[in-house]
């Protein structure tokens, strides 16, 4: 998700955490790892992976509760805005079916979601421009890092010197207190170290 103050100059919705946390309780994780993957997937919570190196699953966790969705929703003023869902098709196992379960999961509990299926290479542009021209607000992507290494994974993700156009922090995420945190254990060498800064 874009966490932007602003898209193209109108007030971004989702910049706000119970939006954010509205529309993750809107989503049934286990239905769509049961229904669409015949149970051949695992729902994970964390930005990485179990056996990465250093990724904790111990991270907050948002229970499938259209109810919770709706009251956030109301309690945010929420005014029935759009909220783009971009994927590719072809590019992930059932990439599109997900994006088109995750919408109506949305639509279902309230929120104004449409899709947008493109070319992967296109999509990729759409969230490598500059903050000034970037139109998303959901895309579906995958991660495949060149190394079980979840600090990796996690930093080109969240560390905010990756925000596009100079890297993959899709969701512009900016938290100096995580850069700190960060770019301390990836210059670590000691193992010990790095686990600890990880989980901080």
């Amino acid at each position: 998700a874009n966490l932007s103050e602003k898209l193209l100059g109108i007030d971004n919705p989702y910049k706000h955490l119970k939006v954010r946390q509205a529309v993750n309780h809107a989503i049934d994780r286990e239905a769509i790892s049961k229904n669409l993957v015949g149970g051949q997937s695992r729902v994970v919570n964390a930005a990485c992976f179990p056996s990465q190196f250093g990724c904790t699953q111990d991270v907050v966790t948002y229970e499938y509760n259209p109810e919770k969705t709706r009251a956030l929703l109301k309690e945010m003023g929420y005014n029935g805005e759009e909220l783009l869902v971009m994927s590719p098709q072809g590019r992930y196992t059932m990439d599109r079916e997900t994006a088109e379960a995750v919408s109506a999961f949305w639509q279902q509990a309230g929120i104004n979601a449409k899709i947008r299926i493109m070319e992967f290479a296109s999509l990729e542009r759409a969230l490598r421009q500059p903050q000034e021209k970037a139109i998303y607000q959901v895309a579906l992507l995958g991660s495949a890092p060149s190394t079980m290494d979840g600090g990796q994974n996690l930093d080109e993700k969240f560390v905010s010197a990756f925000v596009p156009p100079n890297g993959r922090n899709y969701s512009r995420y900016v938290n100096p207190e995580y850069d700190k945190y960060a770019n301390a254990q990836a210059s670590e060498v000691s193992e010990e170290k790095r686990l600890k800064l990880m989980a901080e």
